[in-house]
Parts: structure tokens; C-alpha cells; sequence
């Protein structure tokens, strides 16, 4: 039996563990022929289901002329609406297009999967030793 049909350790890891340790690794990068950081805009989106440019731009630590654009960019590629706020009209609401959910979906297993086999090469216990670490990280 070869290494490579071995269980994993990250193979039983939970999915969300998975999902921070991609962010972190930035593993999602490549999926889209487009920069990174949009496809950390659109997974946000995807999360927060409903959001401004604002709360995105000071949640990843980009400055809103940046974000402007990127979101434009997002709305030209079908992935990300815009609705006006009925509210305060300076305000835009951002959420994901129906395509956007699909490139989100496609954009997370594609992270848990490279985040798998960045965690492929530490034993077991370390990788969960990691995981718990990331929950920690994330809680706070």
C-alpha cells in the first residue's frame, strides 16, 4: 500500500476548519482568472448574505476606492448585485448573484481541497492541533 492511499489526517478535519485554513492559505486563489482579492470579496459576500462596500472594505482592510472597484468588476461578471438602500440612498446593499453563489461554492471546495493537502503533510494530531488553533482564531 503506497503513502498516497493512506487515510489523511485532514481528511476528517471539520469543513469549517478547512475553510479558515484556506482563507489563511489564501487556496482559493487560481480558481477564477482574476485577482485574489476579489475572490475574498465575493466569499465575504457570501457569508455575510447581505452587506455594504464599507463593511467589506474595513472587514478585509481595503480602502473604499479599491473596493469600488472591485465590485464593479464583480457586477460586470454577473457575480455580485447591487440594490439601493430604501433607507439612506448613499447606502448600497451588495449580495451574490445567482452565478455568484456557484463561483462562491466553487471557490470554498476548492480551499477546503488545497488546504487538505497543505495539511496532508503533518501528522494527524498536528493538524488537528492547527484546526483547534484556527477555531480559537476565528472565535475571537
Amino acid at each position: 500500500m503506497g503513502v498516497s492511499a493512506l487515510a489523511s489526517p485532514a481528511d476528517d478535519l471539520p469543513a469549517d476548519a478547512l475553510l479558515r485554513c484556506a482563507r489563511m492559505l489564501g487556496a482559493w486563489a487560481g480558481v477564477r482568472p482574476c485577482c485574489p482579492t476579489s475572490d475574498a470579496v465575493l466569499l465575504l459576500i457570501g457569508r455575510c448574505g447581505r452587506t455594504t462596500a464599507g463593511r467589506l472594505g474595513a472587514s478585509l482592510a481595503i480602502d473604499l476606492g479599491h473596493m469600488s472597484r472591485i465590485v464593479r468588476a464583480l457586477q460586470e461578471d454577473c457575480l455580485v448585485l447591487r440594490e439601493r438602500s430604501a433607507l439612506d440612498a448613499r447606502t448600497w446593499w451588495l449580495s451574490l448573484a445567482p452565478e455568484g453563489r456557484v463561483v462562491c461554492g466553487q471557490l470554498e471546495r476548492a480551499g477546503r481541497e488545497q488546504a487538505r493537502q497543505a495539511l496532508r503533510q503533518f501528522p494527524r494530531d498536528e493538524a488537528l492541533l492547527f484546526a483547534a488553533a484556527l477555531a480559537r482564531l476565528g472565535a475571537a
